[in-house]
């Protein structure tokens, strides 16, 4: 059997920097785990054709609740509660509670989404996520 220090789920923007600051050491071994495929559409490097991903076997396919007057919404990505809260979810140092050794390190962790790109938060949240992980 194959052993690793480390198993990121999720090969997004976050899981792939925190993979390759966590190999920076030679000694760790990193298990990358990705459900999709390694597949590439014109969607997936356009930054504004995302929305052409919805519908097709790169998209989870979440959606909200009803809405009243709308119906359910598509929702192309998972939140959850961060900070600092005692009920949250994650704490401030990206670990799920009641979990240990799970961090958190994606989009999911950022308290509100703004109407910007999160690709450099998200580049920052996986750094920080090395540099706890790895002691750094």
């Amino acid at each position: 059997m194959t052993e690793f220090d480390y198993i990121i789920a999720g090969a997004g923007t976050a899981g792939c920097v925190l993979a390759a600051r966590l190999t920076q050491n030679a000694g760790t071994r990193v298990l990358l785990l990705e459900a999709g495929s390694a597949e590439r559409t014109r969607a997936m490097t356009v930054p504004d054709a995302w929305p052409e991903l919805l519908g097709t076997e790169a998209d989870w396919a979440d959606a909200t609740t009803a809405q009243a007057d709308a119906g359910p919404v598509a929702y192309p990505r998972g939140r959850v509660l961060g900070g600092s809260d005692p009920d949250a979810v994650v704490d401030t140092d990206l670990r799920v509670r009641g979990i240990t050794g799970l961090r958190i390190a994606d989009a999911s962790v950022i308290p509100v989404i703004s109407n910007a790109p999160t690709s450099a938060t998200v580049l920052a949240i996986a750094e920080k996520a090395a540099a706890m992980i790895s002691g750094r």
